[in-house]
């Protein structure tokens, strides 16, 4: 054996390389995880700091700071018994359900069709799908408003093809506030798309096609299955960055459009209490929760998610 020695008496005695070889690479091991640790620390600490400790604390205020006499689920009960805040609520998840239903119809076939040209073009092109990252969030909100305006290059086309006879009311509606959605969701659900679709096998759709199938079934049984994974990261990735926001209905959007994010805002200005604003964030993060459990419920992220590991 390469660790056995033979001394001069013909007795077998065991080299000592073994010992220091397997210490040596247990001290590789723990200096790599040590590493591995080291590089994740910061983003930990920052995770930490920034979302874990403000959550807890907005959770702890929301049962803690009642009024005197009541108990430790007044703000949660006034919070349920209020009509505005409900409506609120409502209108902030069937805006963001709208917006994941519109970009998904919009940014599938993109996705699609980048995933098949050139990698040199899709990359250029790519970088016009982003542009919403690019620019201010504001700028490109006011934006909007010039375009949405009653004077706007859109209701101008509208007069002119003599669809309208006066400028429709585009600007400070449940549609404003829809195409901003779409704009910010947009890049969110093509790029993931785009990745899990530049990854899957298109020869797979032609074998399938030598079998019989038409490219209508080879698609709908072969690709889209393969795709999911891309596609459902990119509308939860849709959803939850809409459900909450605030600045695009705080600037696009009418009174029947206040959405959950202003209506915190208005607790907290206005009304001064920041224990039921705290209430409010906090059943928001939890039917959030409720809502993707529902989805991995149904259609199976985590079965997804390794799904698209696997085809990456």
């Amino acid at each position: 054996m390469g660790n056995e020695q033979y001394g001069a008496g013909g007795t077998m005695t065991l080299s000592t390389d073994a010992p220091a070889a397997w210490s040596a690479k247990r001290w590789r091991r723990s200096s790599g995880n040590l590493t591995r640790v080291c590089m994740i620390l910061p983003s930990v600490l920052l995770l930490i700091l920034v979302i874990y400790i403000p959550l807890v604390l907005l959770l702890l205020r929301s049962f803690t700071e009642v009024t005197e006499g009541a108990g430790p689920f007044s703000n949660y009960r006034g919070l349920l018994a209020s009509e505005p805040v409900l409506r609120s609520y409502l209108t902030s998840f069937w805006l963001a359900l709208a917006t994941v239903v519109v970009v998904t119809f919009l940014g599938y076939p993109l996705a699609y069709w980048l995933a098949g040209i050139r990698p040199r073009l899709a990359a250029g092109l790519m970088l016009i799908v982003t542009v919403p990252f690019w620019t201010s969030l504001t700028v490109s909100v006011f934006a909007f408003q010039l375009v949405l305006g009653r004077d706007g290059p859109i209701n101008r086309l509208l007069i002119a093809g003599r669809i309208v006879d006066e400028p429709a009311k585009l600007l400070f509606t449940s549609f404003s506030v829809l195409v901003g959605f779409v704009y910010i969701g947009l890049p969110l659900l093509v790029l993931p798309l785009y990745a899990a679709m530049r990854n899957i096998d298109r020869s797979l759709c032609r074998a399938a096609e030598t079998l019989g199938a038409t490219p209508t079934q080879a698609f709908c049984s072969v690709f889209l299955p393969l795709s999911l994974p891309g596609t459902v990261a990119g509308m939860t990735l849709v959803f939850i960055t809409t459900v909450g926001y605030f600045i695009v209905p705080q600037l696009l959007g009418g009174k029947s459009e206040n959405m959950i994010g202003q209506y915190i805002l208005w607790t907290v200005r206005t009304g001064n209490d920041v224990p039921l604003a705290a209430a409010q964030t906090v059943f928001l993060l939890l039917v959030v929760l409720v809502v993707l459990a529902v989805v991995d419920w149904l259609f199976g992220l985590k079965r997804f998610l390794s799904r698209g590991n696997e085809v990456g």
